[in-house]
């Protein structure tokens, strides 16, 4: 008779995995059109660490690898994902199969069948019935816990998006709204990690803003660079020629904290005038200092996310804005309130997904459309305070908007 510790041991001692396994693991993954794969397993389970470039919203991205673990693996298998972006480890998220299972079945009612900017707007102040903080065994943090040891320096990759972009001007005496749709095909290629090479040219549909905006021109061209360093420190170094016609450099710092329910950032700028108009670039020299602190928590109960920044503006106003936002699967609505010198103004924004919802992967290139649909609303819209360029790049946007801390949240509220 097999003595009964013998059995327990099979049972309930460390986990083993054959090659075949990690080999049909990995393939799955290639087949779906993860790139940079790396499946490694120890005593308690398996690590996999991936960069996603095929599905728009990264969460999606983690349910389609969980579906492929969890039907080949029991549900005591510890499973530790680590998504890349350029090459770079963004964070990481542990947890057994069947806590896994477990936390997918316990969803907010509020969020089920989430479908319009409505529901999301109702969610803004609603309760969610089940907390993150339930699933204590479930860990995610920004430490992955592993060094690089991919070899390479160099990060080779290439995206093209098209863009649908609008603009309003809304509240004049004359004419209560002007506004203005293009489309912008975006190139990007990445060379080296952490590297983005970003090129957009603009594309007039209707116009009734500016007149030179009647001609193709320019959109963002830019450098970035990302790396992230000790303590949960993020930075963002982008040179090049920004929206609001400015160009020159951006830097921003950023430290998360808690596993990302806090952050501080500075944001600053040293720009110049610059302009494609009938074929020919008109600039000033650089020499316009911006800044921005700022300060964001994120509330976990109700995954509301409250960030205020003080600074000095695009035209030399200083003042402070308030931002409240939230998420509810891949829809986005948030509101704001400034006042910069004397100057007050309130608003809205919000984010709605554009379909589909995966990319088209052709080896190191994809293709496909803008992740998302962004707009924002101010009261006083023909007003130039409060105003501030945009290069295309920040930590958050690197990031996928995602802390450690909201992984499982967003997990909970995503629509199967």
């Amino acid at each position: 008779m097999i003595p009964f510790c013998f059995i327990t041991l099979l049972i309930f001692g460390n986990l083993s995995f054959d090659d075949g396994l990690i080999s049909d693991i990995e393939n799955q993954l290639m087949i779906k059109g993860f790139e940079d794969i790396r499946v490694l397993t120890d005593s308690k389970g398996i690590i996999i660490e991936y960069e996603n470039r095929i599905y728009r919203y990264p969460i999606r991205a983690i349910k389609e690898i969980m579906e492929i673990i969890s039907s080949r693996m029991r549900d005591e298998t510890s499973v530790t994902l680590i998504p890349h972006n350029r090459g770079l480890p963004l964070y990481s998220i542990t947890f057994s199969i069947v806590e896994y299972k477990r936390l997918l079945d316990t969803k907010p009612e509020l969020n089920r069948g989430i479908n319009s900017l409505w529901k999301a707007f109702k969610a803004l102040t609603k309760k969610p019935s089940a907390n993150c903080d339930e699933f204590q065994k479930t860990d995610t943090s920004f430490d992955t816990g592993r060094e690089d040891n991919s070899g390479s320096f160099f990060h080779r990759k290439f995206n093209i998006l098209l863009i649908p972009q609008f603009k309003a001007v809304y509240g004049a005496a004359v004419e209560p709204v002007k506004s203005q749709f293009n489309l912008v095909p975006e190139i990007n290629a990445s060379f080296w990690k952490g590297m983005l090479l970003t090129s957009q040219l603009v594309i007039p549909i209707q116009n009734e803003l500016e007149p030179e905006d009647d001609n193709l021109r320019s959109g963002l061209l830019t450098l970035n660079q990302v790396n992230s360093w000790f303590f949960n420190v993020f930075t963002s170094v982008t040179a090049g020629y920004f929206t609001q016609r400015r160009y020159g450099l951006d830097l921003e710092i950023r430290k998360y904290m808690y596993n990302g329910r806090w952050s501080i950032g500075i944001n600053s700028g040293y720009t110049g005038y610059a302009a494609y108009i009938d074929g020919i670039w008109y600039y000033s020299d650089v020499g316009l200092f911006t800044w921005l602190m700022d300060i964001e928590y994120w509330i976990s109960r109700i995954d509301m996310k409250l960030r205020y920044a003080y600074g000095k503006f695009l035209y030399g106003d200083k003042g402070w804005r308030l931002d409240i936002s939230r998420r509810s699967d891949e829809y986005q609505l948030g509101f704001f309130v400034y006042k910069t010198v004397g100057e007050e103004n309130v608003g809205f924004t919000f984010g709605l997904p554009v379909p589909p919802a995966k990319n088209l992967h052709f080896g190191s290139l994809t293709l496909g459309l803008a992740k998302e649909f962004n707009q924002e609303y101010r009261y006083r819209s023909y007003r130039e305070d409060g105003v501030q360029y945009n290069t295309g790049h920040c930590v958050d946007k690197f990031l996928n908007g995602l802390t450690p801390e909201r992984i499982i949240k967003q997990l909970k509220e995503m629509e199967n």
